[in-house]
């Protein structure tokens, strides 16, 4: 399998994002990084890939941060029979060091995971 070369790492989370400009419902986040993300909306929509949009994230409890919005401009836009998929660039703006806290607290989620992964594989782990 090829590995994604990004600049930076993605991380999957499942969070509720709104963008009432882009669609009535809100949307459910599928990745996030420090710079873009990917939301999954559940309707078709038809946006202006043109412009910037504000999307306000609210994070699962457990991320334990209040929700906070970003401007984003969205980059590709992937329909399906009943849904669509759009990947957003995250534009600078004063509540960038949200998202900034938000992907950190992925990064070390995922980290303490990868621990727990690489652990449970060495051949001294024993289950009892």
């Amino acid at each position: 399998m090829e590995q994604e070369r990004r600049r930076h790492p993605r991380f999957c989370d499942v969070g509720r994002v709104d963008a009432p400009e882009v669609c009535m419902f809100p949307g459910v986040l599928q990745d996030v990084s420090i710079c873009g993300c990917r939301v999954e909306f559940p309707m078709q929509v038809d946006i202006d890939m043109e412009r910037e949009y504000m999307i306000r994230f609210t994070p699962t409890a457990e991320k334990q941060l209040a929700p906070f919005s970003v401007r984003a401009h969205p980059v590709r836009l992937e329909r399906g029979e009943s849904n669509s998929v759009i990947a957003f660039s995250l534009m600078p703006s004063s509540s960038s060091h949200m998202i900034e806290t938000y992907v950190d607290r992925l990064a070390r989620q995922q980290a303490v995971h990868t621990d727990y992964a690489q652990l449970l594989s060495q051949p001294e782990c024993q289950f009892i």
